[in-house]
């Protein structure tokens, strides 16, 4: 199901790391893979919203279980300030998810024409 919403290089990554039984979904790869599916949720059918909301049952496992791997010795400043900085790539990545939008409309425009 996954394979449908993300780009090759995360469906492969995160195939070899369930394989393998070894967690990493590093910050950038979590955040862009969590705006194609939020793209993807809000431009889908409600089948498309369903298979969308299973998808992030798994990647947040595994993103959490990465977190935990970083973090499991920090003290709760330093786990916050890993918190923060998370947060921070998100607001980073917005050109990321803006990008989708353009290119959905550009699209569009194409058929049109």
């Amino acid at each position: 199901m996954i394979r449908k919403y993300l780009n090759d290089y995360s469906v492969m990554h995160l195939g070899n790391m369930f394989l393998q039984d070894y967690y990493n979904i590093d910050t950038l790869m979590w955040t862009q893979d969590v705006y194609q599916l939020l793209f993807t949720y809000d431009m889908g059918s409600s089948r498309a919203k369903k298979d969308v909301i299973e998808a992030m049952k798994p990647l947040y496992f595994g993103r959490s279980v990465t977190f935990d791997y970083l973090t499991w010795r920090y003290n709760i400043k330093y786990a916050e300030e890993a918190i923060h900085a998370q947060a921070k790539a998100f607001a980073s990545q917005k050109p990321y998810i803006m990008g989708l939008y353009l290119d959905k409309n550009n699209n569009k425009k194409r058929k049109r024409k």
